[in-house]
């Protein structure tokens, strides 16, 4: 099953929407590519940091919403 998807994502131009930039990024078609072309540049002040080794994706996801949520607001 999984070579009959390849084959028929490889006659729809490959990949899935996402991968498609990706794809794009490595082949040197989209300038300035982050991690790719360009640099990653870490933020110099973040305003949340997730140590994804010492925290489980539940808690990460937990500390994210609370953040946000703490700093949305509906009336914005």
């Amino acid at each position: 099953m999984r070579r009959d998807l390849r084959r028929y994502a490889a006659g729809r131009g490959g990949g899935t929407r996402r991968e498609r930039p990706l794809c794009q990024g490595r082949a040197g078609k989209i300038a300035n590519f982050t991690g790719i072309s360009s640099a990653y540049e870490a933020p110099e002040r973040p305003d949340i940091r997730i140590d994804t080794l010492r925290e489980s994706p539940e808690a990460a996801a937990e500390r994210i919403v609370g953040h946000i949520m703490g700093v949305w607001s509906p009336d914005l």
